[in-house]
């Protein structure tokens, strides 16, 4: 009986002394970092796991896996600069969009040959979605996830803190001929699968994500229009959405809208 008493306290001290530590870490934490923890918390946790191992319950239906970001296994993020994280994150890792321009750029939309991908295609950009002030929190945070030798980042007044606003969205005409419509349901499923790599948050079928809805009947159960809109700009439909703001054109939309609509 004694021996089970000093068991329980035992486990009441550890916790108490685990509970004051991570109390203590969070009390004291850069407001960056702290800003950068719920950002990543919220848009990242379902792939890269609540601590940052590449872990999360939507890993599994990836490949490649979501980077572990705490170099558990090999030192690929303390190499990086915090510059490299942040074009990461706003950029992507894939080549879709252009450091230049900070447009999508048009790699496979036209049919055209693809450039060789620089990273996952699977993981989004946030540039269109996220402010740089929330990205370099990020990039703040995720440094305290690794051991690194980085210099630590100055968030000068002047760092845009605003998300980037949306451009009003057009109504598109759906009145194509057969061959220019059929042409533009493939360039679509390219799109999809590819360039915006939406099967890696959507499922149609057995393949795809969990963290967005099941696309598998959207031919039956999505207006055009709206699916449109959407794909656009999600967030001037719902502003807390954690779907990113791809930036896409009109023409790409369109046609990952009418792929879409052929899912039945």
């Amino acid at each position: 009986m004694g021996s089970r008493i000093n068991q329980i306290v035992i486990l009441s001290v550890v916790g108490a002394v685990a509970l004051a530590a991570v109390s203590y870490a969070l009390l004291f934490e850069d407001k960056h970092a702290s800003k950068g923890r719920r950002l990543f918390a919220y848009y990242c946790t379902h792939c890269h796991g609540d601590k940052g191992q590449g872990n999360g319950y939507n890993s599994k239906y990836l490949d490649p896996k979501p980077r572990d970001l705490t170099d558990s296994v090999e030192p690929y993020m303390a190499e990086g600069s915090n510059d490299d994280i942040f074009l990461a994150i706003k950029y992507g890792v894939a080549g879709v969009i252009s450091k230049e321009t900070g447009l999508p750029e048009n790699k496979s939309a036209s049919g055209g040959e693809e450039d060789e991908a620089q990273g996952s295609p699977l993981m989004p950009y946030w540039g269109f979605t996220l402010s740089d002030e929330e990205i370099w929190s990020l990039v703040a945070y995720i440094r305290t996830l690794h051991q690194n030798d980085a210099e630590k980042i100055q968030f000068a007044e002047s760092l845009e803190s605003k998300r980037p606003r949306y451009q009003p969205v057009s109504k598109p005409e759906f009145n194509f001929s057969s061959d220019e419509r059929a042409k533009l349901i493939e360039t679509g499923k390219k799109l999809y699968e590819d360039k915006y790599a939406c099967l890696s948050c959507h499922r149609i079928g057995e393949t795809g994500g969990m963290v967005g809805p099941d696309l598998s009947r959207s031919g039956f159960r999505l207006n055009p229009q709206w699916t449109f809109r959407w794909i656009k700009y999600p967030q001037s439909m719902k502003p807390n959405t954690k779907m990113t703001n791809f930036g896409m054109s009109d023409q790409d939309a369109v046609a990952i809208t009418l792929y879409l609509s052929t899912i039945k």
